[in-house]
């Protein structure tokens, strides 16, 4: 479905962490609460040296600060004006995944930048 934005966002990290299936990563931090990262774990991807926000449902835990990817994955976030649209592919924890119909750039938005957006 394609929804217009009516919050402009900015990306957080202008370098994302991508993993792919089977990549292991280290958990740094973890939120609990009604806040923006909810059910969200903050890794360190130790080949690669980035870090950033992972949804947990993605994450495969096998030690208390050590998981492997369950399915690739990206931390794009997208630069966004009010009016622009955006096509959801996927919602997670607050978070909406798709398309900027402008540029077709792929990447995450926080829910609340889309109008009337349920889950």
């Amino acid at each position: 479905m394609i929804y217009e934005v009516v919050k402009e966002h900015h990306k957080t990290n202008k370098n994302p962490l991508k993993l792919s299936v089977g990549d292991q990563i280290t958990f740094k931090a973890r939120v609990s609460g009604p806040e923006v990262y909810e059910r969200w774990v903050y890794c360190l991807h130790e080949v690669s040296g980035l870090e950033g926000w992972v949804p947990e449902q993605l994450i495969y835990k096998y030690k208390d600060y050590e998981g492997v990817m369950m399915r690739s994955y990206s931390a794009n976030e997208l630069e966004v004006d009010i009016g622009d649209k955006f096509q959801v592919l996927e919602v997670l924890n607050g978070w909406v995944w798709g398309k900027l119909i402008s540029s077709g750039e792929m990447g995450w938005l926080p829910k609340q930048c889309l109008e009337d957006f349920i889950e």
